[in-house]
C-alpha cells in the first residue's frame, strides 16, 4: 500500500513531495521526500531528496541558470545508500535553448574537478524539434561508449529510438500526443515488451484546454505522472 502527498507554496508550485509505503498491517516501511525552492522566475534553485527504508538517500542539488532560464550548472552532494556523492554537471545550449553538451565531474577539494563523462547532442537539420536526433556518450578521454538515434514523425514526435546499448523502442501516439503503445526490442533482437497505455481519456481534453498546470494537478490527484 502506498500514499503520495504534495504540499504547494503560495504560487501553487510544489514545495514538498512525500511518498510513503506501508505493510498490509499499516506499518510504515519506506518514505521518500523531495523539497523544492524556487527563484523569481519559478526555476528550481535547490531541491533536497531523502529516502529511508529499502534505501537510504540524503542528497541536495543546487542549480544555476542563464538569462534564458536554461540550467547551466548542477551541484549534487550528499549520501546515496551509504555512498558519498560530490558531483558537478555543466550544460551548454543552442540558439533554440536545446541541450548541446553535458559534462559530468567529480568535485575535488583542490577545485581541479575531474571530468568523468561527456554527452553531445545533435538535432534534425532545418527543424526545431525539442528532442535530439543523436546523443553520443563519451568517457573522460573522448572515447564513444554509446549512442542514441531518434526518428521522428511529421509532428516531431519520437516514433523510434535506437540505443546501441539497450536496443530499439518504437512508439505509437494518440491525438493528444501521448504514447498509447510502446514496443521494446533488445539489442540482441529479442522483443522485451509491448505495452499499451490508456487511450484518449477525457483528462487529455482538459490538458489541451487548460495547459500544463492542469495536467500536473489532475495527474497528482490521480496519483500518476503526466504523459
Amino acid at each position: 500500500n502506498g500514499q503520495t502527498l504534495y504540499e504547494y507554496d503560495e504560487k501553487y508550485r510544489i514545495r514538498k513531495h512525500t511518498a510513503n509505503q506501508y505493510q498490509p498491517g499499516g506499518e510504515l516501511v519506506y518514505t521518500a521526500t523531495i523539497q523544492y525552492t524556487y527563484n523569481e522566475h519559478d526555476d528550481v534553485v535547490t531541491y533536497i531528496e531523502s529516502a529511508f527504508g529499502y534505501e537510504y538517500i540524503n542528497l541536495s542539488y543546487t542549480h544555476e541558470y542563464d538569462v534564458q532560464g536554461n540550467m547551466i550548472t548542477q551541484i549534487e552532494k550528499g549520501m546515496d545508500d551509504g555512498n558519498p556523492v560530490n558531483r558537478k554537471y555543466t550544460f551548454a545550449y543552442d540558439e533554440y535553448n536545446r541541450l548541446l553538451k553535458e559534462n559530468v565531474y567529480n568535485i575535488i577539494e583542490s577545485n581541479n574537478d575531474e571530468l568523468i563523462k561527456q554527452y553531445e547532442y545533435t538535432y534534425t537539420e532545418g527543424k526545431q524539434y525539442k528532442d535530439f536526433e543523436t546523443m553520443i556518450e563519451k568517457d573522460a578521454t573522448g572515447s564513444i561508449e554509446s549512442q542514441v538515434t531518434n526518428t521522428f514523425d511529421e509532428k516531431g514526435r519520437i516514433i523510434k529510438e535506437d540505443d546501441t546499448t539497450r536496443g530499439i523502442t518504437e512508439n505509437t501516439y494518440d491525438d493528444y500526443d501521448c504514447i498509447i503503445k510502446q514496443k521494446i526490442t533488445l539489442s540482441d533482437g529479442i522483443e522485451e515488451a509491448t505495452t499499451t497505455y490508456y487511450k484518449n481519456n477525457p483528462e487529455k481534453v482538459l490538458y489541451k484546454t487548460f495547459g500544463v498546470e492542469a495536467e500536473y494537478i489532475i495527474d497528482h490527484a490521480w496519483g500518476r505522472e503526466p504523459c
